[in-house]
Parts: C-alpha cells; structure tokens; sequence
C-alpha cells in the first residue's frame, strides 16, 4: 500500500497514525488512571494490555501457526519489554502528574530515533522533539 503512495500522502498517512496512536495512549491513560485507586497500577497496566492484545488480534489477525522458536523468542521479549514499560508507567502515573509521566516515557522514543537516525533531518526531527520536551 505505501508503495503506491506519493510522499505527501505518505506523510498524511504517518501522521494520521501518530495521532490515532496518540490519542489511544492518552486516553487510556486517563481512564486507567481512574481505576488505580480500586485495583492499583500493575493490574490496571495488565488489564490495559489484555485488552491491547484483544484488539489487535481482532483488527490485524495474525497468523500463529507456523513461526520459529527465534520468531516466538523475540514475540515474547517484545511483550515483556511493553508489560514492564506499562508497569513503569503506570506506577509513575499514580505517584506523579501523568502529563509528565507520559512526557519522561516519551524521551526513550526520541532517544532511539535520534540514536538510529540515518539522515540529518530525521536527527533533526528527534532533536526537535527533544527540545520539545524540555
């Protein structure tokens, strides 16, 4: 699909999906936020996930079958490394304003683009959205 794209369209399509990501992240965020003073921050973290995990079975429809034990490895690593940073950012959340809780986890994003940007505008836009934060 991206291939048939003209780069602006492309860089509509991105954005548009930046945003859509965005605004699932913020608003389950506050909403989960409602819940930590019932359940807590690591089970509401974990019920965030299952029903993240739910949704993208439903709308992508992966296919389980038929992957190598080096595939699975890196499915479950993955989805260690998301339920930590869940963990993470849930906790910060119920101890400190969630504006800045979401702002310091986005800094590990923008450190890895910078530290993987191949070109100086993709450096550039990490830079940016660095000074962004600060």
């Amino acid at each position: 699909m991206m291939k048939s794209l003209n780069t602006r369209d492309k860089i509509l399509l991105a954005t548009g999906m930046v945003m859509v990501g965005s605004l699932g992240i913020q608003t389950s965020s506050s909403l989960s936020a409602s819940l930590f003073d019932a359940l807590g921050p690591i089970p509401v973290s974990s019920m965030r996930m299952l029903i993240a995990a739910i949704v993208m079975l439903v709308l992508i429809r992966p296919k389980l079958t038929g992957k190598s034990k080096g595939e699975w490895l890196g499915i479950v690593v993955y989805g260690l490394a998301m339920a930590a940073m869940n963990i993470c950012l849930y906790s910060a959340i119920d101890r400190i304003p969630m504006g800045v809780a979401v702002t310091l986890e986005f800094l590990g994003p923008c450190v890895v683009a910078l530290a993987g940007s191949r070109h100086w505008r993709e450096g550039l836009c990490a830079v940016v959205a660095l000074a962004g934060v600060g």
